[in-house]
């Protein structure tokens, strides 16, 4: 049977507006900025900006150079952050960089951490990550990738915002993920996007769709040896090994198979003080998590503010009966059951 397409826009609309609720709740990203003013701002985003006869605005989220343009408007009208994104780069979403930077200030303010110096693994030719920590916290960053290019034109972008007093990029080998960047004796977190695809499995990434945000970009920025699900790993092996050098370790993850992943491997390594969250843009969904080795009798990230979709599986933000939304944002976060074995143990008893 096939659905009209009026129903399946439908269902992607209620999905896309369900998912809108869970934004973090202080990102100003929430409701859609105003391209008209924008485009009277700004005459380079102008150019990508139209209104058809019915007086509605059109954008094309489908042009590289046009949303290029979007984010560095946007970068530059809402952060004062005037950055150049080269043609061959990653466009970042911004809405979630934001969340995911949004909810680092919130493990920091949890952990009761003033003095920050993060760590941001692979920050690509932005330094997108640093650039917003420093402009918005004054935090200060450490940022390291493995492409010359990229850490080129990200010194250019931090130098040209006169950020260098507190953001340094550095390039490395790529065989270890901290450990060549670690060189001070604290850092109060990581974060990391790593690469979604696996570099070594050709014919499945060939056919597979590039992610609906990941349009743009390098083979090196979507694509590592093992996927992210083995870069997690070494993530994991390389925090054991450093112990109390970072205070707390946090990555997205691109694919929800992997949150289960690496919560089992961290399980694996007897890292029980760990925590996870929803990245939330438009249909699409990123999963945010954080571990420590500091004990959980003095920071349980399992009481961290987190925000997660109630119910993943429904596919309308309304009820059968037309009654309130079946999704709840939970802010903070704290439940006693970290996976499905957990419930079956309980069950049991």
């Amino acid at each position: 049977m096939f659905r009209s397409e009026n129903a399946r826009t439908s269902d992607r609309t209620d999905r896309t507006m369900s998912l809108k609720s869970f934004i973090h709740p202080r990102n100003k990203y929430k409701d859609q900025p105003n391209f008209i003013e924008l485009s009277k701002l700004y005459p380079e985003f102008q150019q990508h900006v139209s209104v058809n006869l019915a007086g509605k605005v059109q954008f094309n989220f489908n042009s590289e150079e046009s949303l290029r343009v979007l984010t560095q408007t946007l970068l530059k009208h809402d952060f004062d952050l005037d950055v150049n994104i080269p043609p061959d780069k990653l466009v970042p979403a911004l809405t979630l960089r934001l969340n995911y930077v949004l909810w680092i200030e919130d493990l920091m303010n949890f952990a009761k951490i003033n003095e920050v110096t993060g760590i941001d693994v692979g920050t690509g030719a932005i330094a997108i990550y640093p650039l917003l920590c420093s402009k918005i916290y004054d935090w200060k960053m450490i940022g390291s990738d493995i492409d010359s290019a990229a850490v080129t034109s990200a010194n250019e972008n931090i130098q040209r915002n006169k950020l260098d007093h507190l953001i340094k990029v550095i390039r490395v080998q790529g065989k270890n993920i901290f450990k060549d960047v670690v060189t001070e004796e604290s850092y109060a977190f990581t974060m990391c996007n790593p690469p979604f695809f696996d570099a070594d499995d050709d014919k499945k990434r060939e056919k597979r769709l590039p992610p609906t945000n990941a349009k743009t970009g390098h083979a090196v920025e979507l694509s590592v040896a093992g996927g992210e699900k083995s870069f997690v790993r070494q993530m994991l092996d390389e925090s054991l090994e450093l112990n109390g050098k970072i205070k707390i370790y946090t990555t997205m993850l691109g694919q929800k198979n992997s949150l289960a992943y690496s919560k089992s491997e961290l399980r694996k390594r007897y890292i029980d003080n760990f925590t996870w969250t929803e990245f939330c843009q438009g249909k699409t969904k990123r999963w945010g998590l954080a571990w420590s080795l500091i004990p959980k009798i003095t920071l349980d990230l399992s009481k961290a503010p987190a925000i997660r979709e109630k119910y993943s599986h429904i596919t309308s933000s309304k009820s059968k009966d037309n009654s309130a939304p079946l999704l709840e944002v939970f802010f903070p976060f704290n439940d006693s059951f970290r996976e499905v074995k957990d419930v079956i143990i309980a069950v049991k008893k």
